[in-house]
């Protein structure tokens, strides 16, 4: 009924043990799809190959086969020359970007899921309480995490959405956000999105992705949710959905907090769903570790 969906790679690797070790204490019985860098699908495997309810595919396996050449040409040694090359010419070297590359792996991927609906949690994130199927998946439809836009970020996460689509900007009376940690789509949402998105850029959506500054699967996929499908399926949330996870994600927030401090942010929202740690942050991944058992041990 609903499946885990996790892009990773090789640094967040301790961050996704983490994860691991909060899903099976916290919601055991739900699989877990980990897309993982296919230059570290073997350290993963030899790590967590075992593990029940979880599935490890790469990159290889989920991304179209033309953008994966051109990821392959990006971490090769050849690419150095590509760019200077490319700079020297004011050209856009840039586009193929390893977080986007994830977001458009995690569109790929919640297509071809074997269940109707999928739930993204990325490597930075713990799940804190129990949760099960239920809480995101009500009587067959799909809890829609939906809430006005606040910030610069949020408006521009929209407008590129609104770009890729070809959707007028002077249509667009209301600004929105699906950026939430536990975001749940529908199967059947991800490949309207690849249909549309392909319709509407000659069949290159994957390339209108790349282009801009600022995309994000999650309000691409919610833009479909609610303006191709009209909501069928989907219940939208009645309380903020930002309220489900407890979170350090800015800079400025670390400044008042001690490393084995990290997770006391959990005391503003204790019965928080989710935990995000923004990997940007680098933090040290040992006393992370440490931080975060130390938070799983509690509860």
């Amino acid at each position: 009924m609903l499946t885990i969906i996790t892009p990773t790679y090789l640094p967040d690797i301790h961050r996704f043990e983490i994860l691991r070790e909060s899903i099976k204490r916290n919601c055991p019985d739900i699989h877990q799809l980990a897309i993982v860098d296919y230059r570290h699908i073997s350290e993963f495997g030899d790590r967590f190959g075992r593990e029940k309810n979880l599935t490890l595919v790469s990159t290889r396996e989920v991304l179209p086969g033309d953008l994966f050449r051109q990821v392959q040409l990006r971490n090769s040694w050849l690419w150095r020359g590509v760019e200077r090359v490319a700079w020297n010419l004011w050209l856009d070297s840039d586009a193929i970007r390893g977080w986007k590359i994830q977001q458009i792996a995690k569109i790929h991927a919640l297509s071809e899921i074997s269940s109707e609906n999928g739930i993204f949690l990325d490597s930075d994130v713990l799940v804190c309480r129990a949760v099960t199927d239920s809480q995101f998946v009500q009587n067959g439809n799909t809890l829609l995490l939906e809430s006005s836009a606040e910030n610069g970020e949020d408006f521009g996460l929209d407008i590129a959405t609104y770009a890729v689509m070809r959707h007028p900007l002077h249509q667009v009376r209301q600004m929105r956000n699906f950026v939430h940690v536990g975001a749940t789509f529908k199967k059947r949402t991800a490949k309207s999105l690849l249909d549309v998105g392909n319709l509407k850029n000659g069949g290159k959506f994957e390339q209108a992705f790349l282009r801009q500054p600022l995309p994000s699967e999650y309000n691409m996929l919610g833009y479909v949710a609610t303006v191709h499908e009209a909501y069928d399926g989907y219940c939208k949330a009645s309380f903020d959905p930002r309220n489900l996870t407890a979170e350090l994600r800015h800079p400025e927030q670390l400044r008042t907090t001690s490393p084995m401090s990290l997770f006391n942010c959990h005391d503003e929202k204790p019965d928080a769903l989710f935990m995000l740690l923004q990997s940007n942050l680098n933090i040290d991944p040992q006393i992370y570790k440490a931080a975060a058992l130390h938070f799983l041990s509690r509860y």
